[in-house]
């Protein structure tokens, strides 16, 4: 959701490199599969990972926003699947698509599907969005909505992340960082999720600041970051102690939390999860189905530490969480409505502490939703 960006190896597997020899890896997915987001082609709730048709192949990179889910196959083509009520697709289809669906003829280098809008930067460097626009959450400067890829900003972009907050009026917004590190970002900020030190909304890319950052990740209406110092920094809405900085007050601008140091963060609808440059890993704010992991479901103001495992990739969804461990297991938490928690049945209790999903040890990275997520696997060597 979030991812929740450069999430490279770090977080919800956005920009995530799947490259193993010549090809990819392939694609799984489990949970809510109403509007077909798990991308098997079907509707079913998937109550475990399941991968895609194997013509479906050979994927590098990934990003599952609220009801859809987008990826970049090894060839450097874009696709996406699951619910287009409102062009978030990118595909000029009217329908929702329960297996991917190319986005035009371009080549890309990275993706980010949010709640009902999608951002992805091409292998050029140029910036586009499509989706919803009312908030202005596209970046070109207007308010209307498009249902194939509009250029957004200018210059080159190296990372971009797409708010996960839907229709709600309460938060759709974006950010980006360009090749020389520079933060901007745009659309809602009613509760100072763009974090330029104002509640104004933006209908193109503002500046945050002039420091110099190395990944982004938009909740539904918070935002954390990586400087390139590796600090940890947050901003927007914090009534559920999102931010992590020990209070619920909000901030319009960044502020940072705590002294570690982090290779990862991810901003999921309520809460956010990060991975320290020790791998270990920490989450905190909202916790009403134990999507921070703690084996509570209290509400975190500053980050708890999630057991003594180490991690490579954490991405925090709606009212769950999944991460990979750095020996490859595939672990999740939080609320297992619609068997998002991937355990093979769905149940109205949560799971407050990780669960692993199945056995498998070739888990490449993991991308949360509002309630459902999709992951690569590696091919067996």
């Amino acid at each position: 959701m979030g991812k929740r960006v450069v999430r490279g190896a770090l977080t919800t597997g956005a920009t995530v490199l799947c490259a193993v020899a010549l090809s990819g890896c392939s694609l799984w997915g489990w949970g809510n599969n109403a509007s077909g987001q798990i991308g098997d082609g079907t509707s079913a709730i998937g109550l475990n990972p399941s991968p895609a048709p194997a013509i479906f192949g050979n994927w590098a990179q990934l990003s599952a926003g609220e009801f859809h889910s987008c990826g970049i196959r090894f060839d450097s083509t874009l696709w996406c699947w699951g619910e287009n009520s409102l062009g978030q697709l990118g595909s000029g289809l009217a329908n929702d698509q329960a297996l991917p669906v190319a986005v035009g003829p371009a080549t890309w280098s990275s993706v980010d599907a949010g709640g009902v809008h999608t951002c992805g930067i091409r292998t050029d460097q140029s910036l586009w969005c499509w989706g919803l626009n009312v908030l202005g959450q596209l970046g070109d400067g207007t308010t209307i909505a498009r249902s194939t890829p509009s250029p957004s900003g200018v210059g080159a972009w190296k990372a971009v992340t797409a708010s996960n907050a839907g229709v709600v009026a309460a938060g759709s917004h974006t950010c980006a960082i360009k090749t020389a590190g520079t933060l901007w970002c745009w659309g809602d900020n009613s509760s100072g999720q763009l974090g330029d030190g104002t509640t104004t909304q933006r209908l193109s890319p503002v500046a945050v600041g002039s420091a110099t950052w190395l990944s982004v990740s938009a909740g539904a209406a918070h935002t954390c970051g990586i400087r390139s110092d590796r600090t940890l920094w947050c901003w927007g809405v914090n009534e559920r102690g999102q931010l992590g900085d020990g209070t619920i007050t909000a901030r319009t601008a960044p502020v940072q939390i705590g002294t570690a140091t982090w290779t990862s963060v991810s901003a999921g609808y309520e809460h956010t999860c990060g991975v320290r440059t020790d791998s270990s890993l920490w989450c905190w704010g909202s916790s009403s189905s134990g999507q921070v992991g703690d084996g509570a479901v209290v509400s975190r103001s500053s980050p708890v530490k999630i057991g003594s495992a180490t991690w490579r990739v954490v991405s925090a969804g709606g009212l769950h969480t999944c991460g990979i461990r750095t020996e490859g297991t595939l672990w999740c938490w939080g609320s297992n409505s619609v068997a998002q928690v991937g355990i093979g049945a769905q149940s109205l209790i949560p799971s407050t502490a990780p669960v692993q999903v199945g056995a498998l040890t070739r888990w490449h990275t993991v991308s949360s939703g509002f309630s459902h997520s999709n992951a690569l696997l590696r091919p067996e060597a």
